[in-house]
């Protein structure tokens, strides 16, 4: 690793944009928490981090005073815009995204981006809430005491709610949306049940 101190990377989630790498520097820390909470940053390989697929760390080692991974810029993704792209370059580009990431039987998710609400004015943050359905029930026979537990299971179906409004109702937790895409849409979970 460099003999430079270890820099801070920039992050920024916006609407219609999604997750932009604003500052990468050529060393960092990632807390363990952050690699497993966060879903745009993954372990690329045994000692690869790849953060938003926009730049790419090798894990260099564990900081102890820190509590956290010592990383080392790798590879640089990151566009330098130049130009604005036409209309055919735009297109070109979701057509190789959607041949080698999208599923042909799957109806792709467009975002409407909406203009910033003013400073005045009120508007609804994004708080994500994942809940399975349980069911319960007193146990049939009676303890020494005469007193009954309460068993309880999972029934199989699941709810993504959102303060935005967004709610997917009862349904069986295999068909809810994949975590990329509430994650992409709704941010990090404020609560989730496993």
């Amino acid at each position: 690793m460099s003999s430079e101190p270890p820099g801070e990377i920039y992050i920024t989630r916006e609407l219609g944009h999604g997750v932009t790498v604003r500052h990468a520097p050529p060393c960092a820390l990632l807390s363990l928490r952050a690699l497993l909470e966060r879903g745009f940053i993954s372990l690329h390989a045994p000692d690869t981090v790849n953060i938003a697929d926009q730049v790419l760390y090798r894990i260099t080692g564990y900081s102890i005073e820190h509590q956290a991974l010592t990383l080392e810029l790798l590879e640089d993704w990151r566009a330098t815009p130049t130009a604005p792209l036409s209309e055919a370059e735009v297109e070109a580009i979701k057509t190789r995204w959607r041949e080698t990431y999208g599923r042909a039987d799957a109806a792709h998710h467009v975002d409407v981006i909406t203009p910033a609400v003013p400073a005045d004015e009120w508007a609804t943050d994004h708080m994500l809430h994942l809940f399975n359905q349980i069911e319960r029930r007193p146990t049939p026979a009676a303890d020494d005491e005469g007193r009954h537990w309460m068993e309880a299971r999972k029934t199989g179906l699941a709810i993504a709610v959102c303060n935005c409004g967004y709610s997917s109702g009862w349904i069986p937790r295999s068909t809810l949306p994949g975590r990329m895409r509430l994650l992409a849409d709704h941010g990090t979970p404020v609560r989730t049940e496993p």
